[in-house]
């Protein structure tokens, strides 16, 4: 779940930061340059600029966005249940 989170997260990164990600994108020679671009720009882990770079356009739109956005906000929720209930 932790790792779901970390994933949507630089997602949602990704998706807020749209511009910088195309600048990136567009400025780099190759795929490995963009991410490591990509990493250094958003302050994403491999795995999250990766997930950026796999994104595919549709999710730029404010419906997509959204989702996206809502899935992350559910994830948290369903990630302090699970720790509040290890707790007990």
């Amino acid at each position: 779940m932790i790792g779901r989170i970390a994933l949507l997260e630089a997602l949602c990164t990704g998706l807020d930061r749209r511009r910088e990600v195309l600048e990136v994108l567009e400025a780099a020679e190759d795929p490995d340059i963009a991410l490591e671009r990509l990493q250094d720009k958003l302050d994403l882990e491999p795995e999250g600029a990766r997930a950026v770079l796999d994104m595919q356009l549709l999710r730029l739109t404010t419906t997509e966005r959204d989702k996206t956005a809502a899935e992350l906000a559910e994830a948290h929720v369903r990630l302090r249940k699970v720790r509040q209930e290890s707790m007990e």
